[in-house]
């Protein structure tokens, strides 16, 4: 996979939360019911992430059994957790191939319009394009991440910068 490829399939991806602040902004009259909700369907993007990742890579049950125990107990605790560190480490394994990248970028893109929705609404009174830069520079860290991993698998793997 090029480095400019991945890129722009990581800033389409994460494209979403952008998706997910408009739409916020579009149906203020929905977002206090999906205040509820909105958080579980992070959770379960997130396990259908980790599902893709472990069967990416073919594990055994006993292996896949383990990690999703763990993963479900980290998912249903009270707090709420950004994924994005941890989704962009998956977008990065799962980045080598063209199906899972596919794969991973439409449930990253999926993710965002809950996140994006979500944090308007613990924003307040806020307008929209003040909404898009701090949501940018609070979950940017997925493409920072993303893009620097990619980066350096380029540089000293693949031997090549684009």
């Amino acid at each position: 996979m090029t480095l400019l490829a991945y890129s722009l399939a990581a800033l389409i991806a994460f494209s979403g939360v952008i998706a997910g602040i408009v739409l916020a902004f579009r149906t203020k009259e929905e977002m206090s019911a999906g205040r509820k909700y909105f958080p579980w369907l992070q959770k379960i993007l997130f396990m259908a992430a980790v599902a893709v990742l472990l069967n990416h890579f073919n594990l055994g049950m006993a292996v896949r059994a383990v990690v999703y125990g763990v993963v479900i107990v980290a998912v249903l605790k009270k707090q709420v957790l950004n994924f994005y560190p941890l989704l962009a480490a998956m977008f990065f394994l799962l980045g080598q191939s063209a199906e899972s990248l596919f794969m991973i970028s439409a449930i990253v893109f999926i993710y965002g319009f809950p996140t994006g929705s979500l944090f308007v609404i613990s924003s307040g009174r806020i307008k929209l394009f003040a909404a898009v830069k701090a949501a940018v520079f609070r979950h940017g860290s997925f493409l920072a991440i993303a893009l620097v991993l990619q980066l350096l698998y380029s540089v000293f793997v693949l031997k090549t910068f684009i």
